[in-house]
């Protein structure tokens, strides 16, 4: 997990092939403008989930995480928490689902908490629990860049 100023993000290019794509891509493009829901960039390399919406209590919230994908979390407006842990120390509750890519888990972790201007990356190791109300549900919209997972 890495957490960061959005003006830093440049210094994480060689995590992998596809950070220097996604930076690439959000230097370019003005993110207020991208609409909600799935933006192809890359196709299945690299694609953004745009989220424009309310937080959620904690309650029933669940801890997740991703094999084919690091999520490259950026928050443009409002705050939000976002839970991580080691899924190492998680107890995997229900089957990974491969054609969603995503497992959840129970477990304690760390609150993050996340105002706009951060970035947050979450890799296979890490599971997450995002969208969390830091009081009460507010509105957060954030863009997740969907980063593939690829061997050099």
């Amino acid at each position: 997990m890495i957490i960061d100023r959005l003006e830093n993000i440049q210094a994480y290019a060689g995590l992998e092939r596809g950070f220097a794509a996604a930076i690439q891509y959000l230097q370019a493009t003005d993110l207020d403008k991208l609409p909600t829901g799935r933006v192809e960039i890359e196709g299945d390399r690299l694609f953004a989930i745009v989220v424009d919406g309310p937080t959620r209590l904690r309650e029933g919230a669940r801890y997740e995480s991703h094999r084919r994908y690091h999520d490259l979390q950026i928050v443009t407006h409002g705050c939000e928490i976002m839970g991580y842990a080691d899924v190492r120390t998680m107890k995997q509750v229900e089957p990974f689902v491969e054609e969603n890519d995503y497992a959840f888990y129970d477990g304690a972790g760390a609150d993050l908490l996340v105002p706009a201007g951060l970035f947050v990356v979450f890799t296979p190791r890490d599971a997450h629990c995002p969208s969390l109300a830091v009081d009460q549900p507010a509105r957060v919209r954030k863009i997740v860049l969907k980063v593939a997972v690829e061997s050099a």
